[in-house]
């Protein structure tokens, strides 16, 4: 609901009934209960599955003290119970299809017109209770166009801090969702000065800490939407790979980039515990740059045919050529060679 009242697409919706998961499995064939610290129903529709969730509430001392209750996220509730438990009141917003209204419990819809984001609740509280909420906030500020609301904003500078006692795995989930952004470059000078970057991504705060680094970080992520396909999602691999070319060509180590992928590489820590890319990842990354380099020494008047074949048949090639063009490391009756039969 939210996404279409800012006027953006919905990728989604998330969809939610005042039915425990019990019952919900119970009316609807094809459905199964996930989950354990958060019971949902997955329901199997054709090629499609969906998520439904139970109004939820906030878990009360005699709630925790019954041995049924297996996590604190699972006592049910009413919607303006749940819609209080949200974080942000632009996500407290229910469409409810049957009376076909909009239903708002926490003004989100004023915040909306009004062009804030607002948090539910007192904002240090509610950083503290879940520090990935301030991910959350810049991402969704840059998303839907949104100025973060001052209150909030103190709350992140000085809550900052607490991100270093989140999950891994979670902080690589909205880092990559902040690099799916239409302009993920404007999300992550945002997490510089409110002082994010400094407390979970040291390495990217010191290139953001130069001003010509930070020129050329931004002149190549201008660049995102030519060489992934702004039509489809790109795989993390293929978000990592862009971020990470633009982040070495700002630092300007003159090393052939594939060997940062290296055990004995400066950006090791940076890569594994920083950005949390995972080996799998980092070896697809580095062989894309080899293949890169490859290309670029290519004398195409003598390539043999068989060679040609190859390497048009390599799922790096289609990558490898964007990032050549935006780099104007072929010409263009190179890049015209790869690409025709």
């Amino acid at each position: 609901m939210r996404d279409l009242l800012a006027g953006l697409p919905p990728k989604d919706f998330d969809i939610v009934t005042d039915a425990t998961p019990q019952e919900v499995k119970k009316r609807i064939r094809n459905a199964y209960i996930i989950g354990k610290r958060f019971r949902l129903v997955l329901v199997h529709r054709f090629q499609k599955k969906y998520e439904v969730a139970t109004f939820r509430r906030e878990a009360s001392p005699e709630d925790l003290a019954n041995e049924d209750i297996i996590s604190k996220d699972n006592v049910f509730g009413k919607p303006e119970e749940d819609a209080h438990r949200r974080d942000f009141t632009v996500n407290g917003i229910f469409y409810d299809c049957v009376n076909n209204e909009v239903i708002d419990f926490v003004d989100g819809i004023h915040d909306l017109e009004d062009g804030y984001l607002k948090m539910i609740g007192d904002p240090v509280t509610r950083l503290e209770e879940d520090p990935i909420r301030i991910l959350r906030a810049i991402r969704l500020s840059q998303k839907l166009s949104l100025r973060i609301e001052p209150e909030l904003r103190q709350a992140i500078v000085e809550k900052a801090d607490c991100l270093k006692t989140s999950a891994l795995p979670r902080r690589r989930e909205d880092f990559l969702k902040i690099l799916r952004l239409n302009n993920p470059a404007l999300a992550l000078l945002e997490a510089y000065d409110l002082g994010v970057l400094k407390a979970i991504f040291p390495t990217l705060h010191e290139l953001f800490d130069n001003q010509k680094a930070t020129e050329i970080f931004l002149y190549y992520f201008s660049f995102k939407k030519q060489v992934l396909d702004e039509n489809e999602e790109p795989e993390p691999t293929e978000e990592y790979a862009f971020f990470l070319y633009c982040f070495f060509k700002a630092m300007q180590v003159e090393r052939p980039m594939e060997s940062y992928f290296n055990d004995n590489s400066m950006y090791k820590d940076f890569m594994r515990n920083e950005i949390s890319l995972f080996k799998a990842e980092g070896d697809w990354i580095r062989k894309l740059y080899q293949f890169i380099d490859r290309l670029t020494q290519l004398d195409i008047d003598k390539v043999k045919r068989k060679t040609k074949t190859h390497y048009q048949q390599s799922r790096h090639l289609p990558v490898a050529l964007h990032y050549c063009k935006m780099d104007y490391l072929l010409s263009p009756d190179k890049i015209h060679f790869w690409l025709k039969d």
